[in-house]
């Protein structure tokens, strides 16, 4: 039930000077409370114990979405119930952890919310909860960005402070005061957002647990060697402070005050307290400042990993494909070239990963980043700090290949060598036009046992599109040779990936064209839920050839629950489904009709009644299905606007996008 966790993983971050601890100054209200608890503000932690990671070491999962949860609770006033299980697939996938419900690092989960991976609604990628057995799931139900339901923006990672040295280089004051200012931060967190996570390390001389519901303690005195307890990591959640706390048990503390905690082994010490003097909880505090919903006003259509430093690759680079060139390198700025795949293409924001340097005399303050594309005259600067920086861009067309630079612009006297970070851009595009491009990497020789090797990138492809694509090789004749290769690709969960052509026997041509043909069957003129395979948000008396005419792929029909195909005039109804037949396989999909909600195929009183009822009584809808048909106003959320749009539907005679009743007009009509 533990986590990875070492201290290579925190120098780069290095510690905190105490110098610029002396510069805070000023109270805020944070720092006038002796106490806080998030529970007594929101009550994302009201039901802690059932958040069991059972056998599994997904501690990591568990405090990273614990943290995100309380953020939308207490910034959105959202309620979600994110997936454990969904973030280990993306870990296993990208090579950061080897077996099922293995341990990792909590700076990874930072790079999965980075890459816009992970988490998931946990009723989206397993409807039965989460669990503790390998359940076969395919790329895209567990790695298809367009159905994270957020887009996180700001992450901090916290530089550590060294705890060893303030306890034996300064008096009691000094010592207590260092701590009140470094904790400032973590608390203005938990304040503000809700909860921080971090590492503690549960050896049995530093943690004392309490299975009974009682709190539980932990404090990392120092007493031992880190080779002696490393393998004892745990992730946890902090969710308040209290600075008069002092405990009596076995292992007390030096001085008084410690974070309160929020655990994951069930009824087993669900809460408890970490000292502020812990040697280990201060090596890994992660807080979340900015979330945005993934919804039709932020969605973005592609995301591309278009460059990083070669100390962060090396040290938390993963299986994703790397598909950039890095050009003009100087001890301030590094640019790099990325084939976007196509033209016509808005670039929505940029972000930086950041993870500090790989030096111990870095200044860990006053620190600006600037993001540039130097064809397009475009750029943005922003001071940063240790975690996900987000640039905001407004409306750059983006095209052919893709320069972005990046450059130290204050302190001047650092070395962009010595920095640890990653860029992904992401972006929306000006039409719907879906495509494949094949770059070579190296030379066709036309040589027995010799490989090629050559990346694929895309653009506006869906994740059944990208997983099932397909290579085809033809000769200078135009002849399909691909027989005569050996054609190992990797899975696309990304817009980029890797083929690899090895020759088994000489053609007679020395040239070979290479086409990469997209293997799924739904382009972006449709709403999918791909994990569900529904085809959702079709608008009532949509016909079958409307819906037809915008599949990009395949032979397409549209078939009732006997399996017989409706003709074209028909009008889609809840409980057909959508059909379509390409070479690597039959796709079908479950259609939602909004307004729909009783599946009777009208839209009536009766469908608004239904909508009440699930708000009022908290009757259930159905099928997701019918979920999706509910939520007329497109907002992803069920509420009583979505009742008085049909209402106003039936009564008015308008569309369903049209103006909605008043409220009290809708009551009136209810009594």
């Amino acid at each position: 039930m533990l986590c990875s966790f070492t201290n290579s993983e925190t120098a780069s971050l290095d510690y905190i000077p105490l110098n610029e601890l002396n510069n805070k100054s000023g109270a805020n209200e944070w720092t006038t409370l002796s106490s806080y608890d998030s529970r007594n503000v929101i009550d994302t932690f009201n039901n802690q114990s059932n958040k069991n990671q059972s056998s599994l070491s997904v501690c990591w999962a568990f405090s990273s979405n614990s943290v995100i949860e309380a953020y939308m609770k207490k910034i959105k006033n959202l309620t979600y119930n994110l997936s454990e299980n969904q973030p280990e697939y993306v870990s296993r996938y990208l090579g950061d952890t080897t077996n099922f419900g293995s341990a990792n690092s909590t700076f990874n989960t930072v790079k999965y919310l980075f890459y816009n991976a992970a988490p998931m609604d946990e009723t989206t990628f397993e409807p039965s909860g989460y669990f503790t057995s390998l359940k076969t799931k395919s790329l895209n139900q567990y790695l298809n960005i367009s159905n994270s339901p957020f887009d996180i923006r700001e992450t901090r990672i916290f530089n550590a402070l060294n705890i060893k040295s303030l306890l034996a280089d300064y008096t009691p004051d000094q010592i207590q005061n260092y701590m009140n200012q470094y904790n400032s931060n973590i608390k203005e967190y938990i304040y503000k957002y809700g909860a921080v996570m971090s590492v503690i390390h549960t050896d049995s001389a530093f943690f004392v647990s309490n299975k009974n519901g009682g709190y539980g303690w932990c404090y990392n005195n120092g007493s031992k060697e880190e080779s002696e307890y490393k393998g004892t990591a745990h992730a946890v959640t902090i969710i308040g402070w209290d600075d008069n706390y002092v405990w009596n048990g076995n292992n007390p503390a030096p001085y008084k005050g410690a974070w309160l905690a929020a655990n994951s082994w069930g009824t087993n010490t669900t809460f408890f307290y970490i000292s502020y003097y812990d040697l280990s909880v201060v090596k890994s505090l992660i807080g979340i400042s900015s979330i945005e919903l993934n919804n039709n006003k932020v969605k973005y259509n592609n995301s591309y990993l278009v460059g990083e430093s070669s100390n962060y690759k090396s040290s938390y680079g993963d299986n994703r494909e790397r598909y950039y060139n890095r050009t003009n390198t100087s001890t301030t700025s590094e640019t790099f070239t990325y084939y976007i795949g196509d033209d016509s293409e808005k670039l929505y924001t940029a972000k930086l990963f950041y993870l500090g340097f790989n030096n111990s005399t870095t200044p860990t303050k006053d620190l600006k980043v600037k993001i540039e594309f130097p064809d397009l005259n475009v750029y943005t600067t922003k001071t940063i700090l240790p975690g996900i920086n987000t640039y905001t861009f407004s409306n750059a067309n983006l095209s052919g290949n893709v320069k972005v630079k990046v450059s130290i612009v204050s302190p001047t006297n650092l070395n962009i060598a010595n920095m640890l970070y990653a860029v992904e851009l992401f972006t929306k595009s000006s039409n719907n036009n879906s495509k494949i491009v094949v770059k070579p990497r190296t030379e066709f020789t036309n040589t027995i046992n010799v490989s090629t090797v050559y990346d694929i990138v895309t653009k506006n492809m869906d994740s059944y599109e990208k997983a099932n694509y397909s290579i085809n090789v033809y000769d200078a004749n135009g002849k399909d040779v691909t027989s005569n290769f050996t054609v190992t690709k990797k899975d696309m969960a990304f817009e980029s990936a890797r083929v690899t052509l090895q020759q088994k026997t000489k053609l007679s041509t020395g040239l070979i064209t290479i086409k990469a043909t997209a293997g799924g069957t739904i382009g972006r003129d449709l709403d999918i839920d791909g994990t569900n395979k529904i085809v959702k948000k079709i608008p009532y008396n949509t016909t079958v050839n409307t819906l037809i005419n915008k599949v990009s792929a395949g032979s397409v029909s549209v078939i009732n629950s006997s399996n017989t195909s409706l003709s074209g005039n028909s009008l889609v109804k809840n409980g057909h489904k959508l059909k379509v037949v390409t070479d690597t396989g039959t796709y079908t999909y479950d259609i939602s009709v909004m307004g729909d909600v009783n599946g009777d195929g009208e839209i009536d009183i009766s469908d608004a009644m239904k909508i009440v009822a699930y708000i009022v009584r908290g009757s259930s809808l159905g099928s997701k299905v019918y979920s999706y048909s509910a939520d007329v106003t497109n907002d992803n959320e069920i509420d009583i606007s979505d009742a008085s749009k049909i209402v106003a539907h039936i009564v008015r005679g308008v569309e369903l996008w049209w103006k909605r009743l008043n409220f009290l007009w809708w009551l009136l009509l209810l009594y």
